[in-house]
C-alpha cells in the first residue's frame, strides 16, 4: 500500500486546498475570532487614545505597600545593627563577635564526613582565628 505524501488528505477523503501558514492559523481560530467585537473605527488612527485607569484599588494598595517598605527600611537603618544581621551564628545559635563571644569573630565548620547542609551548619564554632590546618 502506498503511503500518502500529503498528510492533510488521507485516502478516501476529499482533497483540501493547500493553505498557507497564516491561513491555517485563521482557520484554526475562526470560531474564537467571531466572538470578538472590535470597534474598528476607534483603531483607524493607531492606538486608541481614549483610555482610562481601571485598577485604582490595586494602585492604592501597591502605593501603601511601597510606603510601608520605605518606612520599615528607614526605621531599620536608623535603629538596627546591620552587623548583627550579617554576623555568623554558631551551633548554639550565638552570634560570633557579639556579647560573650565578642573576641570570637570567625566561624569554623568542622567537617564530620557528611555533606548534609543542616548537619554541617549545626557544627559551626566561633573562633578567634582560623586554624592553620584541618584537624
Amino acid at each position: 500500500m502506498e503511503e500518502p505524501t500529503n498528510y492533510e488528505n488521507l485516502p478516501g477523503e476529499e482533497e483540501k486546498p493547500k493553505m498557507t501558514k497564516n491561513e491555517k492559523k485563521l482557520d484554526k481560530y475562526k470560531t474564537d475570532m467571531e466572538d470578538i467585537d472590535l470597534n474598528r473605527e476607534s483603531y483607524e488612527n493607531g492606538i486608541n487614545q481614549d483610555r482610562q485607569c481601571t485598577d485604582m484599588l490595586c494602585l492604592l494598595v501597591f502605593g501603601a505597600f511601597l510606603l510601608a517598605m520605605v518606612g520599615i527600611t528607614g526605621y531599620t537603618i536608623k535603629e538596627g545593627n546591620v552587623n548583627q544581621m550579617i554576623a555568623p551564628v554558631d551551633w548554639d545559635h550565638n552570634l560570633c563577635g557579639f556579647g560573650e563571644r565578642a573576641d570570637y569573630q570567625k566561624l569554623y565548620f568542622a567537617y564530620q564526613g557528611t555533606y548534609e547542609a543542616d548537619e554541617i551548619l549545626n557544627k559551626g564554632v566561633c573562633m578567634k582565628t582560623c586554624p592553620e590546618q584541618h584537624a
